[in-house]
């Protein structure tokens, strides 16, 4: 029975501790820009054209600026699969090969895949330039993020219309924000471990104390 009990108060403490957990797991799966830009609306789910790597996403979301037919947007698909940093590029380069080979090259522009740190993972990006006759109408920054920990791959575009947005290093720090799962303030981790110190601790007190042997004769 006393075995029990020592057995019993350690998995009830674990499962306190998973918990205090849940809600923590739940989150890590969101995936969000983590600075907007000021005036564009969250669009919990969107259709885009185009996609940079062959198939359908599996998710996609999308932050508008509304104005004009062509709004500013900034796309996030998910694709349920995990593909190589050389796969990642090589999809770039096709892109655009497939939209310069038919005659389009006249008005955009595609320059080479360049690497680029997004989310603490190594991704691929590529600028597209859309000409007209009054020079720019838009700057395109599409990134391939590659993400082995959750087993897909993300695709990032940025299209910018609006003056303002057509800037590729504003592109470019606005996508680098982005996170696939939210990075939590350290204070309510430092919270948790405090009360898992304070479970074990409360455990430990709670254990029966060990029986002292008694000495053994001397031996004659």
């Amino acid at each position: 029975m006393r075995h029990f009990r020592m057995v019993e108060r350690p998995a009830r403490s674990l499962a306190c501790i998973a918990l205090l957990l849940a809600p923590v797991g739940a989150c890590m799966a969101q995936a969000a820009i983590g600075k907007a830009p000021q005036g564009f609306a969250l669009e919990p789910s969107c259709s885009f054209p185009e996609p940079a790597i062959a198939g359908t996403p599996d998710d996609q979301i999308c932050y508008s600026y509304p104005g004009g037919e062509a709004p500013d947007r900034i796309v996030i698909s998910r694709f349920a699969r995990a593909l190589s940093s050389e796969s990642a590029r090589k999809s770039l380069e096709k892109l655009a090969a497939r939209e310069t080979r038919y005659g389009m090259s006249l008005n955009l522009d595609y320059s080479a895949p360049r690497a680029l740190v997004i989310d603490g993972g190594a991704a691929w990006s590529v600028l597209k330039t859309v000409k007209g006759r009054q020079g720019v109408e838009r700057l395109e920054l599409l990134a391939v993020l590659p993400d082995r920990q959750e087993a897909c791959t993300w695709v990032l575009r940025f299209v910018g219309v609006t003056p303002r947005f057509r800037n590729e290093p504003f592109l470019r720090k606005t996508l680098t924000t982005f996170r696939s799962r939210p990075r939590l303030p350290i204070l309510p981790w430092l919270g948790g471990a405090v009360v898992v110190a304070g479970l074990l601790l409360l455990w430990l007190r709670g254990r029966p104390a060990r029986p002292v042997a008694a000495p053994r004769p001397p031996r004659r």
